[in-house]
């Protein structure tokens, strides 16, 4: 089937149609569209993946042709492109998203049956079933639903063979009672899990985490059930299945009670050299992961719930709404917005009064700020109710419930409601840097500055490129998703990709690049396989020294390793990563106190040929002076 599309797209590399096949499950035409649509509009070859991945990111929230039209519409900018479908998305009503009826039933079944047989593997209960008894439940559902039941039945039948069960006479049996064998499971439950709707509308929900069990952390793939309320991990390791029953497992009740707290974990800085984010669940779990964005796709996956009209029935004097509640971990949650990402937070109206509320936002706008960029201490907050959806009045009175605030709200307690709320943070004075300031003009007011100024100074290539289309698609390269969710990993593989291996090792090494790679099993296509020994890349054993720097402990250890490593090599593929880094040292600096910056350029960088930073917006350094009478020395007439 590919072979066929590559002799139709001989202009397409073949991971661009496979990827685009994949994308279409399969379908030739469908794929051939989103082909021709790439071929007619010329898309460049960097930018076709990306749009692939907008096309597979945003497909359960709007159709294909809206999509496209705003692809071209932003000059085919991934972007531009994910800003504008994400502003779209914050105004959608999740209400409104139609599921695929056969998809749903055979969903929900096999999440019955793979569920029930990882919490319970050696319950023979649930390891075997009645072959009428499935058949006459999903003919219930089909019914229910309008949907043919013979094509449910033979996908259903080739399912549980793929699962693992055999069919004897009227039973079908899992025999397997191996925990090894639950990998297998696994991959099957994943598979299905990632079909429901919450998934589809919350494509960041982390699939990996570690939680806090006897006293000790440890690594666990997850998955969020929305059909029971519970969240469930595997341990790959030991190839274990731990099920967290997060809310009454019955699907039309209501839950009030999932509680989701931030907090920022230090403890282990000296053994792992990193600064974790945290996440405490229902008072009872502790969670953490390596980056903020994590943590905040983790709380808005257990805060989200899914209200549907199905639809409507009139009986003389008696008119019959009816609802259906699906796929929610907490019935009552309050949206946020930060820039262009839209966060929920679960909340109790009978439990919580909106000045308890606020507080809460407050306190978890600071974890988040203060992971992020040291930011924790809040300077000033304000916020206007008759802002809120829906409004409240100015005057109203901030001990009051939740409950008694929204209870006339249509469909509560079902609901999502709306707060805006401005909180401004700064980095603590005690872990900022003063900075001595040396050899820097002051202000000169003679007769030599004055005569200075008037002569017209030689180009500055403060932006060497000034194409801005050209640096929007160097804007796009860093704000795809990488292959890795290390980042160390995803950094140091792109260096060795490029032919840069030898500016890892600080002695020149006896063995070939090729054996030092086969030694840290580089692979060119798969950087999660790459081994970060420091014993061969000895850089690592440098940036724990600067990690643990004494400057960097009295900042708070705001930098990640990957930070220090990006900002030390340069590396011209990580732009983002340093534009970060510097952004977090300049807030730790005491400008206040100081008439000097330290952290507004680079110098000393490990890469010995210049050339290779062009690919960044800096060729040459840039003079320039606090004093405006001095600035104007150094103006070019490029507007530097």
């Amino acid at each position: 089937m590919s072979s066929q599309l590559e002799q139709s797209f001989p202009k397409i590399k073949k991971e661009i149609i496979l990827y685009a096949l994949d994308y279409c499950r399969g379908d030739l035409n469908e794929t051939k569209q989103i082909l021709d649509f790439i071929t007619q509009n010329k898309t460049p070859a960097q930018q076709q993946q990306y749009l692939i991945q907008l096309l597979r990111d945003f497909s359960f929230h709007f159709t294909k042709k809206t999509i496209l039209d705003i692809w071209m519409k932003c000059n085919q900018i991934y972007a531009d492109t994910l800003w504008n479908l994400k502003c779209l998305y914050s105004n959608l009503d999740v209400g409104q998203i139609k599921e695929n009826n056969k998809l749903r039933i055979m969903r929900e079944m096999c999440i019955y049956i793979l569920g029930n047989i990882l919490n319970s593997p050696i319950n023979i209960k649930y390891r075997q079933i009645n072959n009428d008894y499935l058949y006459q439940n999903l003919k219930r559902k089909c019914e229910l639903l309008n949907v043919d039941i013979k094509q449910i039945w033979t996908d259903m039948q080739c399912n549980l063979t793929k699962f693992g069960f055999e069919k004897h006479d009227y039973y079908w049996f899992y025999n397997n009672t191996d925990n090894r064998k639950l990998a297998r499971l696994w991959v099957c439950y994943d598979k299905w899990i990632h079909q429901q709707l919450m998934y589809c509308i919350l494509p960041e929900i982390p699939r990996c985490v570690f939680m806090l069990k006897n006293k000790k952390w440890r690594e666990y793939l997850i998955l969020f059930d929305y059909e029971y309320r519970r969240i469930v991990l595997f341990n790959t390791k030991e190839e274990k299945v731990e099920v967290l029953q997060v809310g009454n497992p019955k699907k039309l009740s209501l839950e009030f009670n999932i509680h989701i707290q931030y907090y920022n974990d230090f403890d282990d800085v000296n053994t792992t050299n990193t600064t974790w984010a945290g996440l405490i669940l229902n008072h009872s779990w502790y969670f953490r992961v390596i980056s903020a964005c994590e943590r905040e796709a983790f709380s808005d996956a257990c805060s989200v719930n899914n209200f549907v009209k199905c639809h409507y029935k009139k009986k003389k004097y008696i008119c019959i709404f009816i609802f259906t509640y699906e796929q929610e971990f907490n019935s009552f949650y309050v949206i946020w917005k930060e820039g262009d990402k839209i966060y929920r937070e679960a909340m109790n109206p009978y439990a919580m009064t909106l000045k308890q509320g606020i507080e809460h936002f407050k306190n978890k706008l600071q974890m988040k700020e203060g992971y992020n960029l040291g930011t924790d201490e809040l300077t000033h907050s304000n916020y206007e109710f008759n802002t809120w959806k829906p409004p409240i009045a100015s005057n109203v009175n901030k001990d009051v419930l939740l409950h008694d605030l929204y209870k006339y709200a249509p469909h509560y307690p079902n609901i999502q409601v709306y707060w805006k709320i401005n909180a401004f943070f700064i980095v603590p004075y005690r872990h900022t840097i003063g900075i001595k300031r040396t050899n820097i003009i002051k202000s000169i007011l003679n007769e030599n500055v004055t005569n200075k100024v008037n002569i017209k100074p030689a180009f500055n290539p403060l932006l060497y490129e000034r194409d801005l289309h050209k640096l929007k698609l160097i804007q796009d390269s860093c704000m795809v998703p990488k292959s890795s969710r290390n980042h160390m990993k995803q950094l140091l593989h792109e260096v060795i990709k490029n032919s840069y291996l030898l500016d890892l090792i600080s002695k020149r090494p006896s063995r070939s690049e090729e054996d030092i790679k086969r030694q840290i099993c580089y692979n060119e296509n798969e950087v999660n396989k790459l081994v970060l020994d420091d014993k061969v890349l000895t850089i690592l054993n440098e940036l724990k020294i600067l990690y643990h720097d004494d400057i960097h402990k009295q900042m708070g250890y705001p930098l990640q390793l990957y930070h220090i490593c990006a900002i030390l090599l340069y590396w011209v593929n990580h732009v983002i990563v340093n534009l970060e880094t510097i952004r977090v040292l300049h807030g730790h600096e005491r400008r206040e106190e100081e008439s000097i910056e330290l952290y507004c350029g680079l110098k000393g960088v490990r890469l010995k040929d210049v050339k290779e930073i062009k690919a960044g917006y800096f060729i040459s350094h840039v003079s320039t002076s606090d004093d405006i009478e001095v600035a104007k020395m150094y103006r070019s007439d490029q507007g530097c």
